[in-house]
């Protein structure tokens, strides 16, 4: 269990902010903007849990996004959970159910105090994850294609045979 203490948001967006701008100085480009902090926060708008340990700031810090209603996915890992209760530690529950993400890993809920190449770590995680799941869309769809073909073939054949 991990207590968050009260951030100032403003003075976390400049930080942000500026290691976007460090970031862009080495023509490093950000593989999604759910990377940061304030982005993952923004998504929580219609967050059911206002207090108590499920806020949604302790979600974001937790590397979560909201998907909908309660589906939030971790931008690092892409791991979806949903089902969240008040009392849930969003941190503890990434742990426990993806405890190979390399944000988990680094255990350090704040990029603004990565160095270099721990943020090309996390970066780089974004990209082949989002690399695989275009990969896996395209398989789904081939494989409805394909599914589809067989079908109507298999249609014409038995309309041919009998």
């Amino acid at each position: 269990m991990v207590q968050l203490n009260t951030i100032n948001f403003r003075d976390y967006a400049k930080k942000e902010k500026a290691l976007l701008q460090a970031l862009q100085m080495y023509n490093i480009e950000i593989a999604s903007p759910m990377m940061f902090y304030t982005n993952r926060l923004a998504t929580f708008t219609n967050w059911t849990f206002k207090s108590g340990n499920c806020t949604a700031e302790h979600m974001a810090h937790a590397g979560f996004y909201l998907i909908q209603d309660d589906c939030t996915k971790c931008v690092f890992c892409y791991k979806e959970l949903d089902g969240w209760e008040v009392t849930d530690y969003p941190w503890d529950e990434h742990k426990s159910h993806k405890p190979d993400c390399p944000f988990v890993q680094l255990n350090k809920r704040d990029l603004t105090t990565c160095h270099i190449d721990e943020f090309i770590v996390l970066n780089s995680a974004v990209v082949k994850n989002k690399m695989m799941e275009t990969l896996q869309q395209g398989k789904e769809e081939l494989t409805r294609m394909f599914d589809d073909f067989k079908a109507k073939i298999t249609e014409k054949i038995n309309r041919v045979a009998f």
